[in-house]
């Protein structure tokens, strides 16, 4: 993960993984994060918990649309949304999810939907 992540560390164990803003520390339990054009963060593994939510095979998938530079009607369709930084859906926390290109929407029988990156949807395929 050192190598695949480019984190440092340093004598005393401390690790730090470069971002867009520039050196971030990691801590024990923080999940890293990949966003567009393969930058990466930390998440602190209780704001992770608060924001996602982990998929069980009890959730039906009843629609799976892949994300590929849609137009206004399309977007509202599906429930996504435009804004000065990107194309986002609104997760079942409330929380905005902004869409990669190629990125899949996954609604579930129970109305929640989720952002999958293309690599990790053809993975559980």
């Amino acid at each position: 993960m050192f190598n695949r992540y480019n984190i440092d560390a340093d004598d005393y164990g401390n690790c730090a993984i470069p971002t867009l803003e520039g050196m971030m520390e990691l801590e024990p339990d923080d999940w890293i994060a990949t966003g567009v054009g393969g930058k990466h963060w930390a998440i602190a593994n209780d704001i992770f918990k608060k924001t996602y939510v982990e998929v069980g095979n009890d959730k039906k998938i009843v629609k799976a649309i892949q994300f590929d530079s849609w137009d206004e009607e399309m977007m509202s369709i599906i429930g996504v949304y435009a804004y000065d930084y990107g194309i986002y859906l609104i997760n079942i926390n409330g929380l905005q999810v902004f869409l990669s290109q190629g990125d899949w929407i996954v609604t579930y029988q129970d109305g929640s939907q989720f952002v999958i990156p293309d690599e990790d949807w053809k993975a559980k395929k």
